[in-house]
């Protein structure tokens, strides 16, 4: 089980990490987009803001095959491991309280 304390400093190093965009998928627009993204107040993520993290953590992969860069292909691991806390600990609990919810009693 994963705290929000712990998903917080999840996000904090998250931002704090991110790698220069200076490639050919990994782009400037790519890499604003990624810090809007982290930037939101964690309680107004939605599913949308996830699969975005996970979209970016693709690109940084495919930019890693293509230029080596190493330290996207570290980032996109824990950006990955950030949008599954995040989903957990953020977005999940909004989704139990509807209706549509299959976990919802």
């Amino acid at each position: 089980v994963v705290s929000r304390t712990e998903a917080l400093t999840l996000l904090v190093a998250l931002r704090g990490m991110i790698p220069g965009s200076r490639s050919k998928y990994y782009t400037k627009e790519v890499e604003n987009r990624l810090r809007e993204i982290l930037n939101k107040d964690p309680d107004t993520f939605t599913m949308d803001d996830i699969r975005e993290l996970e979209d970016i953590a693709e690109i940084m992969e495919k930019e890693y095959t293509v230029s080596g860069r190493k330290e996207l292909l570290d980032y996109a691991a824990k950006l990955r491991i950030g949008a599954l806390v995040f989903k957990i600990v953020f977005v999940e609990p909004k989704m139990r309280k509807l209706e549509e919810w299959p976990l919802s009693p």
